[in-house]
């Protein structure tokens, strides 16, 4: 009996350390999911940024596309490649700014773009004409500023003869101080008789 008693004696306190250590090792694996789940947010955060930064570059591209296009369709309807209209008019070389609602490039100091702004209503991006990004889009929906800041930069190929221009879209934003940016490049040639 008195070995039994002893016995006893020995384990007290054993149960609060087992408790303690378990509750321990709980915490760890609770606060290592709140992490993983916070460092997925903030990559879902930049994938998402990443996705729309990439289709606004792409717009930049088609709206310089949409410009050739609208000189090759005016070009043919006067008289083809002797038509007063040349291929790429209004494509000089230099750094422009456009948003869907232009009929024509704007030139900017390189590195000097505007930010864009969003649509809500009609989930267009566009620039407004006032320096805080707030504004009406097409006179629909309200605009709010947006992260994007997007500018176009046009070069000729050869420089001296301009047979082709480089298209480069380029789109910058910030997330968390962290600066981030897309580029996308395009070449178009005047094939076009």
């Amino acid at each position: 009996m008195k070995f039994f008693k002893k016995n006893l004696n020995d384990r007290r306190g054993q149960l609060i350390v087992e408790s303690m250590v378990a509750i321990a090792v709980m915490v760890t694996g609770i606060l290592g999911l709140f992490v993983l789940l916070s460092k997925s947010l903030a990559a879902t955060k930049l994938v998402s940024s990443q996705y729309v930064a990439v289709h606004l570059a792409s717009e930049g591209v088609e709206l310089v596309k949409n410009l050739l296009d609208k000189n090759a369709i005016t070009r043919g309807a006067t008289g083809g490649a002797n038509s007063l209209t040349p291929w790429n008019q209004s494509m000089g070389p230099g750094t422009f700014e456009m948003d869907f609602n232009d009929g024509a490039l704007t030139p900017i100091v390189p590195g000097q773009a505007r930010f864009l702004s969003f649509g809500e209503q009609s989930g267009h991006y566009f620039y407004t004409s006032n320096a805080g990004g707030a504004g009406i889009d097409d006179g629909q929906s309200l605009a709010t500023p947006s992260i994007y800041k997007r500018e176009i930069a046009i070069t000729w190929l050869p420089a001296a003869s301009p047979n082709s221009i480089n298209v480069v879209s380029t789109v910058w934003w910030s997330i968390r101080g962290t600066d981030y940016s897309v580029a996308l490049e395009d070449v178009f040639t005047d094939w076009r008789p």
